[in-house]
């Protein structure tokens, strides 16, 4: 993980998009825009998106642009795939079927938030 990276993480049940701001100590500090700043513990991030961002724009746009895929996704061509399978699938192997490689960061986070 680098400062400034865009990353997905998980806090209170719930699933997330922001920026890494700092890296110190036993918690990351993650910046998700307007002022919302969340203190985690480093094995709550999902996804490293190896996106850098310096300000908040592209931010949005990599937030925005993963929850519409998230809202818009269909996986019941993956499930008639895998749902005979006693094989355990991680989302990146549920983004590999669903869309043809490669794969873009902003994909896997869609992936993340629609699971």
């Amino acid at each position: 993980m680098q400062i400034n990276e865009i990353i997905v993480f998980r806090h209170r049940g719930g699933v997330h998009v922001g920026k890494l701001e700092d890296l110190a100590g036993k918690k990351i500090r993650i910046s998700t825009g307007r002022n919302r700043i969340y203190d985690v513990p480093p094995d709550r991030v999902l996804l490293e998106s190896q996106t850098m961002v310096d300000d908040e724009t592209p931010l949005v746009a990599f937030k925005t642009e993963a929850q519409d895929l998230a809202e818009s996704m269909d996986l019941r061509d993956v499930w008639e795939l895998t749902r005979d399978e006693d094989l355990h699938f991680s989302f990146r192997d549920i983004a590999d079927l669903h869309w043809s490689p490669p794969i873009s960061a902003v994909q896997y986070a869609g992936m993340i938030l629609h699971l």
